[in-house]
C-alpha cells in the first residue's frame, strides 16, 4: 500500500510539473524556486521546499512545508504587496520556467496549495490519514527507519531499537475479549443501555435548549431585531422546550433531531427579524504589531511602536485565530498626521488552518516616509468597525 501512495503521489506531482526526488531521508522530497505570478512590479522568486514521509506504522501521510521569499517592486502612492500563509502552503499564483528536449523554454503556472492537495488526496483515496507538519523531522524517516523493510500487514510487526539486532517476536496468546457487566444479570441485556440512553437524551436535551436559548437572545440583540421578532421567537422557543419535555425520556437521537429542528427555525426567525445584517464568523485577530520582520509563518520578529524615515518597509502582523476556511482580512493603512488613507489590501485565508498568522507590509520605494502619525486598522468579513488597530510613528 505504501508504494501505491508513494508512486501516486510523484505520479500527480510530475503532472504539475514539479521536480521530485525519492530518497533525502524522506520518501519524496522537493526543492525548487518560482516567480509570485501575480506581481506586478519587479519580482518576486519563492524558494519552495517539501518532504512527504509516508507512514505505514500508523497509516498517516505527513506533509511538510517551507518557503523563503525575496522580492522587490512596492511603491508608497500606487500599490501594496501581501503574503498570507500558514508556515506550510502558500495560497497563490505562481509560475516556473523549464526547458524541454527540444532545448526550448516553456513557461507554466499553478496554484502552490495543488502541492499538497495531490498528497491529501491520495491519502483519502487510500482510508490514509493526512497531516501537514512545521517541524521537517516528522516528514522524514525516523531514527533505524528502513523504507526497504516494510513489514507485511498480516505478521506481527518487530520492535526495531536503532544499533540493536532484531529479535524474534513474541506473539503472546489472544485476551479473551471483555464482556459488558449489568448490575442485575437477571435483568435483558439491552434493559440498562436503554435507561442510560434515556437519562442522556433528557440530560442533553436540557441543556441544549439553554445554550439554544442564549444563543437567541445574542443573535437577536445583535441584529437588533423588532418587538415582533423577539415575540416570535420567544413563544417558538417555549413551545419547542415545552416538547423536548415531554419527549425528554425517548432517548437521546429523537432530542437531537428536535434540538436542530428548533434551532434551524430560531435561526431564520432571528436573522429575518433583524434590522442589521449579523455576521456569524468565528474568526477573531489578536495581538496585532508593528515589526520589522516576519518569518516564514508570518510570525513577527519584533515588536516596535515607531519608525526612522529611512525604514525600507512598515510591517503590520496579527494571530488569526477561529477562522473558518476563506475568511477575509482587510488591512487599510492611513496618514493621521495629514488625515491620509494610503491603501487598502484585502485578503483571503484560503483553506488554511484555524489559526494562522496574517500580515501585510508596504514600503516606499526607496523615498523617505513622511514623518507623523500612521495607524493600521484590520477588518474580518465586511465588519463595519475594525476587529484590530495598531498606532505607529515615524520620526
Amino acid at each position: 500500500m505504501k508504494q501505491q501512495i508513494v508512486s501516486e503521489i510523484s505520479s500527480k506531482l510530475s503532472e504539475l510539473k514539479i521536480p521530485v526526488q525519492t530518497g533525502n531521508g524522506a520518501d519524496l522530497t522537493i526543492n525548487t524556486d518560482f516567480l509570485d505570478a501575480g506581481w506586478s512590479t519587479g519580482s518576486k522568486k519563492i524558494s519552495y521546499e517539501a518532504s512527504v514521509f509516508v507512514n505505514e506504522q500508523d497509516n498517516v501521510v505527513y506533509m511538510y512545508e517551507k518557503t523563503v521569499e525575496v522580492g522587490k517592486g512596492f511603491s508608497f502612492g500606487s500599490s501594496s504587496g501581501t503574503t498570507f500563509q500558514s508556515g506550510k502552503t502558500l495560497f497563490r499564483k505562481v509560475k516556473s520556467v523549464q526547458y524541454g528536449p527540444d532545448g526550448k523554454a516553456y513557461e507554466y503556472s499553478l496554484d502552490l496549495g495543488a502541492i499538497p492537495k495531490a498528497a491529501k488526496e491520495t491519502a483519502k483515496k487510500y482510508g490514509w490519514k493526512f497531516k501537514t507538519v512545521l517541524s521537517k523531522g516528522k516528514a522524514m524517516y525516523p531514527d533505524g527507519y528502513s523504507a526497504a523493510s516494510v513489514p507485511s500487514a498480516n505478521m506481527a510487526d518487530p520492535v526495531v531499537h536503532a544499533g540493536a539486532a532484531l529479535q524474534e517476536p513474541s506473539v503472546a496468546p489472544p485476551e479473551a475479549p471483555l464482556q459488558p457487566q449489568y448490575s442485575d444479570p437477571q435483568k435483558p441485556f439491552y434493559s440498562e443501555a436503554k435507561q442510560k440512553s434515556e437519562r442522556k437524551g433528557s440530560k442533553f436535551g436540557f441543556i441544549g435548549f439553554m445554550i439554544l436559548g442564549v444563543l437567541m437572545a445574542l443573535i437577536l440583540m445583535a441584529g437588533k431585531a423588532t418587538v415582533t421578532g423577539w415575540a416570535i421567537s420567544a413563544v417558538t422557543f417555549a413551545a419547542a422546550f415545552f416538547i423536548q419535555r415531554k419527549i425528554s425520556k425517548k432517548g437521546f437521537l429523537l432530542n437531537l433531531v428536535l434540538w436542530l429542528v428548533t434551532g434551524f427555525v430560531l435561526l431564520m426567525l432571528s436573522t429575518a427579524f433583524t434590522t442589521q445584517e449579523v455576521n456569524m464568523t468565528t474568526a477573531r485577530l489578536k495581538n496585532a504589531q508593528m515589526t520589522t520582520a516576519v518569518d516564514s509563518a508570518g510570525k513577527p520578529q519584533d515588536k516596535v511602536g515607531s519608525y526612522q524615515t529611512d525604514t525600507p518597509q512598515l510591517v503590520v502582523s496579527a494571530e488569526l485565530r477561529s477562522a473558518p476556511t476563506n475568511t477575509k482580512v482587510r488591512f487599510v493603512w492611513k496618514y493621521l498626521t495629514s488625515d491620509i488613507l494610503i491603501t487598502e489590501f484585502p485578503m483571503n485565508s484560503g483553506n488554511n488552518e484555524p489559526d494562522i498568522y496574517v500580515f501585510n507590509y508596504i514600503n516606499n520605494q526607496g523615498r523617505p516616509w513622511p514623518q507623523g502619525e500612521y495607524r493600521v486598522e484590520m477588518f474580518i468579513e465586511d465588519r463595519e468597525k475594525p476587529d484590530a488597530t495598531v498606532d505607529f510613528e515615524v520620526n
